[in-house]
């Protein structure tokens, strides 16, 4: 799944700046932190990407046996593939029904755990168990603030006095480009 890098960012700071006003964790160097978490981030969303890559390429092989079978919606086909290749490699694929799901939520609580832990600059006050609960608090703020951002960027079209049929393409490109300008401000 594609999330603009901008998201990246935000969720990386965010994510930090609440473990810091929650007096959870300190950071010597707060921007380097941030960076560490999101470049953590953007290595995740590469693996999910990869996945996708090898989904694609193993329908791809089978496209005959696809192709002759009408009943199966290649979509459906793809993130089923998709989900069977990353629990085999014990990895939570990024999107669905959602940009960050609860799962994924857990998997990156974890991994953002491990990386603060190892960092030298990052002194934490707590027990690594509440630290794990405190970042999933953090990335379910920042997905909460995300979900509101596109629903801003929604009612923006809406209110759009020349009346766009909701889920049109054109209704749909408003509200990306919309959603993107309120992250742009927000870096």
């Amino acid at each position: 799944m594609r999330l603009p890098p901008a998201l990246i960012e935000i969720i990386a700071k965010g994510v930090l700046r609440t473990l810091s006003s929650r007096g959870t964790v300190s950071s010597e160097k707060p921007s380097e932190t941030a960076a560490k978490i999101q470049r953590l981030l953007e290595l995740d969303l590469q693996r999910d990407e990869t996945i996708s890559e090898k989904a694609k390429s193993l329908l791809q092989s089978r496209h005959g046996e696809i192709e002759s079978s009408r009943d199966i919606d290649y979509r459906s086909l793809l993130g089923r593939a998709r989900n069977e290749l990353a629990a085999k490699e014990g990895f939570v694929p990024w999107g669905g029904a959602e940009k960050i799901s609860s799962d994924k939520v857990r998997q990156l609580a974890r991994e953002i755990l491990e990386l603060l832990k190892g960092d030298d600059n990052v002194e934490y006050f707590t027990g690594a168990e509440n630290l794990k609960r405190e970042v999933a608090l953090a990335l379910e703020k920042e997905k909460a603030r995300d979900n509101e951002r596109m629903a801003r960027a929604t009612a923006k079209v809406r209110s759009i006095k020349r009346n766009i049929p909701e889920g049109s393409s054109e209704f749909v490109t408003l509200a990306e480009q919309f959603y993107r300008e309120f992250l742009e401000k927000e870096r």
